[in-house]
């Protein structure tokens, strides 16, 4: 099985922490953790992310709004 590539999306330490840590357990690879709007774009277009976990509030917190 080829390996994962996950980015994190969310500005609360200890959970983003306890979300790598489970990740990490089970051989993901955490391509990095973004806490901002722009750290999250730096990542995205600048790494091979396949799958990113975004904090649900975190566009209530940064005025970031997805709209999918």
């Amino acid at each position: 099985m080829d390996t994962i590539n996950i980015l994190i999306i969310e500005d609360t330490p200890e959970e983003s922490n306890a979300l790598s840590k489970v990740l990490l357990e089970n051989n993901y690879n955490i391509v990095g953790v973004a806490r901002t709007f722009k750290e999250a774009l730096t990542l995205f277009y600048n790494e091979k992310i396949d799958i990113a976990i975004i904090d649900v509030f975190f566009g209530w917190k940064t005025r970031w709004y997805c709209f999918c």
